[in-house]
């Protein structure tokens, strides 16, 4: 036994850690995003698949090293790193990856697409026409099923489910003659997943797009009234899906699989992305979301990149 033991740490030198090795593949997938070789819809769709891989790897093989933190393991793997020192060393290869990304898509892929006439617009860019068309598809296609949550500290936190984009709002009772309102409380708006990410406007030149939660946030008055909006921040958050089952200590499998399937859906917070205009207030109950302390698993962006895919 002491013989192998030997024998696997004297060659750990040669090894490569394994998540380290699936995050340089997924370089290599967004090297193609990066090649202008390739039409630009394909560089944009490389993107895409580059984001939702890294969102799996986050919710499954990260979340399996969380856990071995947090049962406080110490077990090393073969190339010689403890879970502790594991998650610190992807943790870091992980958040170098995703600023390639965002600098991909904010600085190659967003011009070279307008030129062609593909652009995403922000609610102040629209041409009056198209502000009309959207106003009634919001009212017509999108406020019918959006479900505030509140957050006032009489009841359990909001329960935001996996893969979900969310709008966090700070919200201030309107004042009365009175009495001057200056508790602050916040809501909690999720996007419901049978709405598109991108809005295409049938009007104007070439192809015009929006965000759906700019959309929300342009209207978000119509949710609440009676209140004054202090701040919206749109917010994408992942939990721990790994499924643990032990196959010899389960007399009933497929009960046990159940059973592990219904607790993966209320998972902890494994992964939360924001925009970097998020509030101080609204950091704090982020963080109180997640039991992760490491920055890489609370990221803040100039403009969230989560699913970027049009075409």
């Amino acid at each position: 036994m002491k013989e192998h033991m030997l024998t696997e740490n004297k060659n750990s030198k040669y090894l490569v850690n394994r998540e380290l090795s699936w995050l340089k593949f997924n370089d290599r997938v967004l090297a193609q995003a990066n090649d202008q070789r390739h039409p630009l819809l394909e560089r944009a769709r490389f993107l895409s698949i580059t984001q939702k891989n890294l969102d799996e790897w986050f919710m499954v093989r990260l979340a399996s090293i969380h856990q071995m933190v947090q049962l406080r393991l110490k077990s090393k793997d073969p190339t010689g790193l403890s879970p502790t020192e594991e998650l610190d060393v992807i943790s870091l290869a992980a958040g170098a990856q995703l600023k390639k990304q965002h600098s991909l898509y904010a600085r190659s892929l967003v011009p070279m697409l307008a030129k062609k006439h593909i652009n995403i617009l922000g609610i102040d860019e629209l041409e009056e026409s198209q502000y009309d068309w959207l106003e009634k598809y919001f009212q017509q296609e999108i406020l019918p099923i959006l479900t505030p949550m509140a957050d006032d500290g009489t009841r359990p936190f909001p329960f935001l489910s996996n893969d979900s984009l969310n709008l966090g709002i700070r919200i201030v009772a309107n004042p009365t003659k009175k009495k001057k309102s200056k508790t602050e409380n916040y809501a909690f708006i999720q996007v419901p997943k049978n709405l598109q990410r991108v809005i295409k406007l049938p009007i104007g030149v070439g192809q015009t797009y929006v965000l759906i939660e700019d959309v929300i946030r342009e209207y978000i008055n119509l949710l609440f009234q009676g209140y004054k909006i202090q701040e919206v921040t749109a917010f994408h958050l992942l939990r721990d899906m790994e499924l643990s089952i032990a196959e010899e200590d389960s007399p009933n499998l497929l009960k046990e699989v159940q059973t592990q399937l219904k607790k993966r859906e209320r998972g902890q917070v494994i992964r939360l992305v924001a925009e970097k205009k998020c509030p101080r207030n609204l950091r704090s109950i982020f963080k109180k979301l997640s039991p992760l302390t490491n920055g890489e698993f609370i990221v803040f962006l100039v403009r969230l990149i989560w699913l970027f895919l049009i075409l």
